[in-house]
């Protein structure tokens, strides 16, 4: 009997606050846009704008729709980042259990833009820019420490952004494409603040980058690689696993990225890794590589440039992720 009574009790109350929550939505959304938007504004980014329309949904699951979002960029009239459509759905049970369950995250029409000749206004507009926002999300969900009543499990499902591209603007407000990306694929299970045990997937298709010399130091080692034709780069998929550790020794506490699989491939051939490390602290990278080269692929430095019709290699990616660098462990063009 005490049993059914609960039962009833917990059934009227869960529908009672349901009634209230789809009340607030659909006689105030007005309101409901408002703190949407400054919770994002709070959590994502001072600046950030949502032009276009927000939609909740609240059966089976919360969810919301945003539409034509933008960050402001402080140096000319486009934006450092826009998105046409932005959506994502949580599982409400799950945060009583303090678990973000990503059912679903979609981005549609994702596009940046860069002003000058580096990435700093990018970066300053929307990295360094919402620092102390990252800083409040922080503080708000209660991860700003490590102990085990404040520790969160992030686990993302799905999430995928489709026609992502990049831009570069010159003084004229001239923009010229600087690639696209036709999709972009992530699934994750994150521990936090301890992110050690984090484990990722990460996935696109179809990558086209039409100027490389617009990506600093990424030229010269794709060009060494002999992945690069006439400037211009091509990646049609990519598949990868990624796993959150800690470093093994103590005079290394940083949190190292470990890679447990990649397989890429494109016009140039097939590359693949089966593990490396990338040091989150120091920036260091490891990773060991295989490639196949196809269609006449040419290899070249200052003195010398090789030309083959099919090559074999290993090499290992090293030096930083800021200063990347190639350690040949078979000589370039062994196999014609």
């Amino acid at each position: 009997m005490f049993k059914t009574l609960t039962r009833l009790a917990f059934i009227l109350i869960a529908s009672l606050l349901l009634l209230l929550v789809t009340g607030l939505l659909l006689l105030q959304t007005s309101v409901a846009n408002v703190l949407v938007e400054n919770r994002l504004r709070a959590w994502v980014h001072p600046a950030l704008q949502v032009n276009g329309e927000i939609q909740f949904a609240v059966l089976p699951r919360f969810g919301i729709d945003l539409r034509d979002v933008t960050i402001p960029s402080q140096t000319g009239s486009h934006p450092a980042l826009s998105i046409g459509q932005l959506r994502f759905e949580v599982s409400i049970a799950a945060l009583f259990k303090r678990e973000l369950i990503l059912e679903s995250l979609y981005g549609d029409g994702l596009e940046v833009f860069k002003s000058g000749q580096s990435w700093g206004s990018f970066v300053d507009d929307v990295w360094l820019a919402s620092a102390l926002n990252r800083d409040n999300l922080l503080r708000d969900w209660g991860t700003t420490d490590s102990n085990a009543a404040s520790r969160w499990r992030l686990l993302v499902k799905q999430a995928l952004f489709e026609n992502i591209a990049a831009y570069a603007t010159d003084a004229r407000e001239r923009d010229t494409p600087l690639g696209t990306l036709r999709q972009l694929e992530l699934k994750a299970d994150v521990h936090w603040p301890r992110v050690a045990g984090t484990q990722a997937s990460l996935g696109f298709r179809q990558l086209f980058v039409n100027d490389v010399e617009a990506f600093g130091h990424t030229p010269a080692l794709l060009e060494q690689l002999g992945l690069v034709s006439q400037g211009a780069w091509d990646v049609m998929s990519m598949d990868s696993n990624w796993e959150f550790a800690q470093a093994k020794t103590d005079r290394n506490p940083d949190q190292v990225l470990l890679l447990r699989s990649l397989a890429a491939n494109g016009a140039w051939g097939e590359l693949t890794a089966a593990s490396g490390s990338v040091n989150l602290g120091t920036g260091e990278i490891a990773i060991p590589m295989q490639v196949l080269l196809t269609n006449t692929p040419k290899f070249k430095s200052r003195a010398l440039e090789i030309t083959v019709r099919q090559s074999r290699m290993q090499f290992q990616l090293t030096g930083t992720i800021s200063d990347p660098g190639v350690q040949w462990l078979t000589r370039p063009g062994a196999n014609r």
